[in-house]
């Protein structure tokens, strides 16, 4: 099964919150970085990702569960 969803919303208190449990890191040729890290349900597109030592605003939030394995995936 799969479940899809989008939501628009502003975040109307924008915080940071500090990740860990990264394991993946890329970086696309415009600067945009996207990190897999383990689960976190308290961040929000808008707020600011403190991981490795590394900072920046969130564009994207994704969650990724399967029977054996949970992870969060954010981008700028």
């Amino acid at each position: 099964m799969q479940l899809d969803g989008i939501d628009t919303r502003i975040n109307p208190t924008p915080k940071s919150v500090t990740l860990t449990g990264a394991n993946y890191r890329s970086q696309d040729e415009s600067g945009r970085v996207r990190y897999r890290c383990a689960m976190n349900f308290h961040i929000r597109r808008g707020d600011t990702a403190l991981i490795n030592g590394e900072n920046f605003q969130v564009g994207e939030v994704s969650y990724n569960v399967t029977v054996n394995n949970a992870t969060l995936e954010i981008a700028a």
